[in-house]
């Protein structure tokens, strides 16, 4: 097997207001393998400040691997299943990612990742994310997307003025009730132990679908508090990349929903193995995409549609980047599609 890396440099259309601050543009590693007539596209796209890894160290340790041969005395091929397994360390989630998508592709004979079907003419409903900014921007964007047909829409809250932010809910709520519209929001982790329930009480008002992370991840017992008394039913996010062990996680916190990034979590094997403990405890889940290229999105928008899916996906639109790379997506009426296999 035969592997190759290169970093991209995604450049964002506008400035992209998050929880870590504005990002401009968003470093990738595209990771090619090739085993005889097929090719497969990886993409490693850790989040510096959000993940465990950063793109620097993931750049250097995978060079450095494949230079000095690493386990080649195994006699497993480098770059095959087997020493990925062996040789990579459980903290590059991104890389793991990458191989496993690689693998996928190479598999299916550099056609498709995980399922065929879903390019075939499949859609998957997703809901339309308001990018963090000023309160008359976000509300406009939010209006936009709602008439676009998205019936489910995502609000960051906890970033700006709180009541700027429940003015913002307030006038969404005016021209869309709960059975027209479904509102998540995202604290980020913002909120702590002295302010967290009366936010919470103040949010319900408005007839929310979720919240994700309304405080950091770590803090289990005022977690498992504010999950005990669901006044807006909670969505684990960041606490997922803090922890690798599913079943205890969900067995103590008891959530509503987790929200699941692969890039984050460590991969396809380890996300569906947080799925497999979520619904074995009857918590619901969500895909979400982490600011991957087309080539990321689609891999994962296919891997979500070999499930039965109940919820709104978080999977991006594909619209972000100005030189984006890989197959061309479009979201229409909130329906998440591709136009072609590979680019």
């Amino acid at each position: 097997m035969n592997i190759e890396f290169e970093r991209y440099l995604l450049k964002f259309k506008f400035d992209a207001g998050t929880s870590r601050g504005i990002m401009k543009t968003r470093s990738i590693l595209l990771l090619k393998l090739s085993q005889g007539d097929y090719q497969g596209i990886g993409e490693v796209a850790p989040i510096d400040g959000l993940s465990i890894e950063s793109i620097d160290e993931t750049e250097r340790w995978l060079g450095d691997a494949l230079k000095n041969g690493l386990g080649k005395e195994s006699g497993e091929p480098v770059g095959s299943r087997p020493w990925l397994e062996a040789y990579l360390p459980e903290h590059f989630r991104a890389l793991r990612m990458g191989f496993e998508m690689a693998y996928a592709h190479v598999q299916n004979r550099g056609n498709y990742w995980f399922d065929g079907s879903f390019i075939a003419g499949k859609t998957i409903p997703i809901n339309g994310l308001v990018w963090m900014s000023g309160l008359e921007q976000m509300l406009s964007e939010a209006r936009k997307k709602w008439e676009q047909g998205f019936d489910c829409l995502k609000i960051k809250v906890g970033a700006i003025d709180f009541d700027s932010e429940l003015a913002l809910l307030h006038e969404m709520r005016k021209w869309a009730g709960p059975g027209n519209l479904i509102i998540r929001v995202d604290a980020n982790g913002a909120f702590d132990r002295t302010d967290v329930f009366d936010k919470l009480k103040a949010l319900k008002r408005y007839k929310l679908h979720s919240i994700e992370q309304p405080i950091k991840p770590g803090q289990w017992d005022l977690m498992e508090e504010i999950c005990l008394d669901p006044i807006i039913p909670v969505a684990l996010d960041e606490e997922l990349i803090h922890t690798d062990e599913p079943d205890l996680a969900l067995m103590r916190l008891r959530p509503a929903y987790i929200v699941l990034k692969p890039s984050l979590v460590g991969g396809f094997t380890k996300t569906e193995q947080w799925i497999k403990a979520a619904e074995s405890k009857d918590i619901q889940w969500w895909l979400t995409s982490a600011l991957e290229s087309n080539y990321g999105l689609q891999a994962l928008a296919q891997f979500a549609s070999r499930y039965n899916l109940r919820l709104h996906q978080g999977l991006g639109t594909g619209q972000l980047f100005e030189n984006n790379i890989g197959p061309e997506s479009f979201a229409v009426a909130g329906q998440l599609s591709f136009t072609s296999r590979l680019s």
